[in-house]
């Protein structure tokens, strides 16, 4: 059996106006989607797209934002500074930190509700597991009589350990 793992992150589409993220990028892949108005595509297509330039203009920006191999098409620097600059902007880092917080705040809460269920059900399993003891050893709860020692209730219920054996 294989289990493959995909690492999603959900952004806000910059091709139509929106409140909740929708854009979809997968990292195994590589690719991005929008589930609100179907754009899709890799980087390349996203820059090319969202500047509004030619595909070997994207390429050439990309390799030179990342200090890649220079393909040879003059890219306009402000484009090209405007990219570097938004790659570890502030704006960016608050959102990695709020999207960590996010799911930090959603395992705590996903741990307790687990956690809760567990103890629940530890506990309805030990009250199970005492009523079967007392029904085996005949301890019924309720008030014994008067007339009942006091050594033999408590010598029954408190002091016999056979069922630690």
């Amino acid at each position: 059996m294989c289990i493959i793992i995909f690492i999603s992150f959900m952004f806000l589409c910059q091709f139509h106006i929106e409140k909740t993220p929708s854009l979809g990028v997968t990292n195994h892949v590589n690719l991005m989607y929008c589930f609100g108005c179907g754009y899709g595509g890799n980087v390349f297509d996203y820059v090319k797209d969202y500047e509004n330039i030619s595909f070997k203009e994207a390429l050439s920006l990309v390799a030179e934002v990342y200090n890649l191999e220079k393909t040879g098409v003059k890219i306009n620097k402000n484009l090209v500074d405007k990219y570097k600059q938004s790659i570890m902007s502030d704006k960016y880092l608050e959102l990695i930190g709020q999207g960590m917080k996010r799911i930090i705040d959603r395992s705590k809460r996903d741990f307790n509700k687990y956690y809760k269920n567990t103890y629940r059900a530890m506990e309805a399993y030990n009250k199970n597991l005492n009523q079967i003891y007392a029904v085996k050893n005949n301890i019924t709860p309720g008030i014994s009589p008067v007339s009942y020692p006091k050594e033999k209730i408590y010598t029954k219920a408190y002091l016999d350990t056979s069922y630690l054996e």
